[in-house]
């Protein structure tokens, strides 16, 4: 096992306690930047306490936790004072991956309680209610994934390994995607400028903005003309994408305004009892000067949501959603 021939260039990460290579630059699981001790001339922290550990120091002074070894983190329902005497230590390799990361130990070595100023991601539930909860601390980084990371949802076969990375900032909430599959998505609070790519979801249905297609047929000199219903021009296209990614049907956009919905709308999805009767909608629109295509919400019940662009920055009582996860990031209760 690690360390108990001498060998400590496996540590645990500062940030979320998972096993590393103290010669690498970053912690595999949550891409926590790791700066060796020689770097900045101070040593590496505890694990679980966060006291310092000089170079060529075993085991923690304060609560003895062997530098080689980490402690199982907590769930969220279980936070609250630490005491060494109650604490469980596992060896690596021992300990069952955690749903959640515990906070980073305070300057006095006792984990963090939640406080005013505490934030958490709350799962919605298909009623609308509120399901579990987990705090995320300040200045803490986590990641989610279908079986690793810190937030794991290993019975959501759209989640992605690894999906996402969310970083506390001060009151809100910065969400990167990781190159995962499915992407993740927030729910708009006011109109949004789309571009072609974009994709939005609306009930159970996904949908992608396209441009139109520049390689139509041609007619060569003196050829009769191609045969077809009369139609106004589209400006755009709206793709609705089905299982595996593929192109289920196509939409051209040729009113100003597109509404989407249930019924009553340009384009209706009548058996989708999760979209509203007009739920939201498309539109072109000059701004600043330009042609700029929007997507707004209707006041639908259950919201639009739209795909972010690498990453986003959420605000208190913003929605979430990853894989058939929906989360939104709240102030904790007092």
């Amino acid at each position: 096992m690690p360390g108990r021939g001498g060998d400590l260039s496996v540590i645990p990460c500062p940030v979320c306690g998972s096993a590393v290579d103290s010669r690498g630059t970053n912690c595999a699981v949550c891409e926590a930047r790791l700066v060796p001790a020689m770097e900045v001339g101070r040593p590496a922290k505890c694990a679980r306490c966060g006291s310092p550990l000089a170079v060529g120091q075993h085991a923690c002074g304060r609560c003895g936790l062997a530098r080689e070894r980490r402690f199982r983190r907590r769930g969220t329902h279980e936070l609250g004072q630490w005491s060494a005497a109650e604490e469980t230590v596992y060896e690596r390799g021992e300990e069952p991956e955690p749903l959640f990361a515990a906070p980073p130990p305070s300057p006095g070595g006792q984990a963090e309680v939640a406080t005013a100023d505490s934030m958490e991601l709350v799962s919605v539930k298909a009623d609308g209610g509120d399901g579990a909860s987990w705090t995320i601390w300040p200045g803490s980084v986590l990641t989610v994934g279908a079986k690793k990371g810190q937030l794991r949802f290993p019975n959501d076969r759209f989640v992605s390994d690894p999906h996402a990375r969310c970083r506390r900032l001060g009151d809100r909430l910065e969400v990167a995607d990781m190159n995962s599959r499915n992407g993740i998505y927030t729910r708009i609070k006011e109109p949004v400028h789309v571009y072609p790519g974009d994709m939005f979801l609306m009930g159970h249905h996904l949908l992608r903005l396209s441009n139109l297609p520049t390689d139509a047929p041609s007619r060569g000199p003196g050829e009769a003309e191609w045969f077809g219903t009369p139609a106004s021009p589209a400006w755009g296209r709206l793709v609705l994408v089905g299982g595996r990614g593929v192109e289920s049907n196509i939409y051209d956009l040729r009113d100003k305004s597109v509404i989407i919905g249930r019924e009553d709308c340009h384009i209706a999805f009548p058996d989708d009892r999760f979209m509203s009767r007009r739920h939201a909608k498309v539109d072109l629109r000059t701004s600043s000067g330009a042609i700029g295509v929007f997507l707004e919400d209707l006041g639908s019940a259950n919201g639009t949501y739209l795909r972010v662009r690498n990453q986003v920055t959420l605000a208190e009582g913003d929605m979430l959603r990853i894989g058939d996860q929906l989360l939104r990031f709240a102030r904790t209760p007092s």
